[in-house]
């Protein structure tokens, strides 16, 4: 061994020393080394070339290991660094701020009251916005120390250092100041007279919103005697008022809204008959179709639908024939319905908008069918449909039987309940049975039942609609009159004399009208001599009154505006009252005068103008 070292360097860079293994021959002759003569007897070991791979993964994985040591304990020291830092408050705002921010809502309150500052300039930090309705205005901004500047006229300003903190409350409140005169006014709605919340009065410089009792406190200059201001408030006609700079409630500090909504009517108070629309209060008057000329003032109708939505017309145009005209109350361009019918009679609207009416044609025979319809039309789509048609049977004017179809209700569930009945000829009548029947059908022509049947020599009465889905009818015997019930799909007989002494006094009292949503019904009955309103579910039931009228007051319709309903004096003037209640016919506000009905038929219903 004296011609080799006693460390001899390999490829892979290992040494081996006395009493190790020896690599592999580094010739690449493939021989075995020589015996091993050092002395210590050990046998050289073979070929070990393939060994050399396992080395390597031996050495690298402590070396990984080692490597990961120093990665945690590295890591380890920076959260121990920052966690000392984060101890320490102005250190760890100073931290926290470069990637932390916060939602952040401040309020600014007057002094006076401590009622919201509207149109507060806030600037917090880098960030400015201005407050709202309620006073309040929202940030995002980073945590850490900061600093707020608040200002408005006639305020004193604010300015101050805070800390957006971690943890906490996210609202920060201010009082500011009032240096100018606070101007007291109150805003309430002028149909009803209730107090209007969250109203917007405002001026070039101030503005306030008002409480739930409708009261203000506008912060105005002490150097002006009136200011001009806007006011406004959701679902109301924004308007222009002056303003009495005083500290003390006013008269002229009491200001009134319009609700949102519009009015249909006819008039003839420009010459012809003109359908109009108006506000709630009657401003801002509108001929939405003008009249011909030709009209004849006593027996033009106008049906509106109950959300306002579609008008019907009845009225000779041309000066030849009346005519019936359906349209959009957004679209007055008319459209005849069934042109060629001889007479119409309107029965009234569903709330789904789909109009229903009869249809003479006089063109017909007495013997021959379809001389009455009972139709439907659906403005949306112009369709119209027959519900029902009237029959006849015979040969002659001296031998015939036909159908006259009469007392049609809508009732609000969108229901149609209606009679036929038949008429002979005198001298030859054709062989019955003709019998009396009371149908009920929906708006669309399905669901036609026969709720009743009067054979001979019985014949059907009067019928009053009670309810969404309840009627009573009166049948007329040879001897005696009955009552009957048509109530949860059943009809039954009925001795209620309350419903008795409504059916005999002559006309119907009683008017139904569903909400436009469909969800309710106001009723009006006539009790001892005065008009009581009501509103209800639609069965009738958890019936509360609104108002109590005279008895020449009646319900005329709904305006666009489903919280208002519409009522009639004297079938010549309009009032607007909330669908909530009216404590006096005092508190009613005049929309104007419309061209009503005739005396004698004021208490018939399909609706307004009728």
């Amino acid at each position: 061994m004296d011609n080799q070292d006693k460390t001899n360097p390999i490829s892979d860079g290992v040494s081996v020393g006395p009493g190790q293994a020896l690599p592999p021959d580094p010739s690449g002759s493939g021989q075995a080394l020589p015996p091993d003569t050092s002395g210590h007897g050990q046998a050289l070991p073979p070929d070990l070339s393939n060994l050399s791979n396992s080395t390597e993964r031996a050495q690298s994985k402590p070396h990984k290991l080692l490597r990961l040591r120093y990665v945690l304990a590295g890591v380890s020291a920076i959260i121990v660094i920052i966690a000392a830092l984060l101890i320490i408050p102005p250190s760890r705002y100073s931290i926290l701020g470069n990637f932390m921010t916060r939602h952040y809502t401040v309020q600014i309150l007057s002094s006076a009251g401590h009622t919201p500052v509207v149109g507060a300039r806030v600037t917090l930090g880098s960030r400015t916005s201005y407050s709202g309705k309620t006073g309040k205005v929202s940030f995002q901004v980073p945590v850490g120390h900061t600093h707020i500047t608040i200002s408005k006229l006639y305020y004193a300003r604010i300015s101050r250092p805070i800390l957006v903190s971690i943890e906490g409350s996210s609202t920060l409140r201010y009082v500011m100041r009032v240096t100018g005169i606070v101007v007291p006014v109150e805003i309430t709605n002028r149909i009803g007279g209730a107090p209007i919340q969250n109203a917007l009065i405002s001026t070039s410089k101030s503005s306030a919103t008002s409480s739930g009792i409708g009261r203000a406190q506008l912060v105005l200059p002490a150097s002006r005697n009136q200011e001009r201001a806007t006011l406004s408030a959701p679902g109301f006609i924004s308007t222009q008022v002056n303003v009495s700079v005083t500290n003390k409630l006013s008269l002229a500090n009491l200001f009134t809204l319009t609700p949102v909504g519009r009015v249909y009517y006819l008039s003839d108070a420009s010459g012809p008959v003109n359908i109009m629309s108006s506000n709630l209060d009657g401003s801002d008057p509108k001929v939405v179709l003008p009249g011909t000329g030709k009209e004849y003032p006593n027996s033009t109708q106008l049906i509106v639908s109950d959300d306002s939505k579609y008008l019907a017309l009845l009225a000779n145009r041309d000066g030849l024939q009346t005519h019936l005209y359906v349209f959009s109350a957004q679209n007055p361009n008319p459209e005849e319905v069934n042109a060629k019918a001889s007479g119409y009679q309107v029965i009234g609207w569903t709330t789904n908008d789909i109009l229903i009416f009869q249809i003479n044609n006089s063109s017909l025979q007495l013997w021959q069918p379809g001389a009455q319809d009972l139709m439907s039309f659906d403005p949306a789509t112009n369709i119209s449909r027959i519900l029902y048609s009237s029959q006849a049977v015979g040969t002659s004017t001296s031998n015939y039987a036909n159908q006259n179809i009469y007392n049609a209700i809508v009732l609000p569930d969108n229901k149609i309940v209606y009679e036929v009945n038949w008429n002979q000829s005198y001298q030859d009548p054709p062989s019955g049975p003709f019998n009396d029947y009371l149908y009920l059908i929906n708006s669309d022509g399905s669901g036609s039942q026969t709720l009743y049947t009067a054979g001979l020599p019985s014949s059907l009465g009067s019928i009053y609609a009670i309810s969404s889905s309840s009627v009573l009818f009166s049948v007329y015997g040879p001897t005696s009159t009955n009552y009957f019930l048509y109530e949860n799909g059943q009809v039954t007989s009925t001795t209620n004399q309350t419903y008795i002494n409504d059916v005999e006094s002559g006309y119907n009292n009683v008017g139904f009208y569903a909400t436009p949503d469909g969800k309710s019904m106001v009723s009006s009955q006539i009790v001892n001599g005065h008009n009581a309103l009501y509103i209800s579910d639609l069965s009738g039931a958890n019936k509360v009154q609104i108002a109590t009228f005279g008895s020449n007051y009646s319900v005329y319709g709904f305006s666009s505006n489903p919280d208002y309903i519409i009522i009639a004096k004297n079938q010549d003037e309009l009032y607007a009252m909330p669908i909530s209640g009216l404590t006096s016919q005092a508190s009613l506000v005049q929309v104007g005068s419309f061209l009503g009905a005739p005396a004698y038929n004021q208490y018939s219903y399909p609706g307004p103008g009728y």
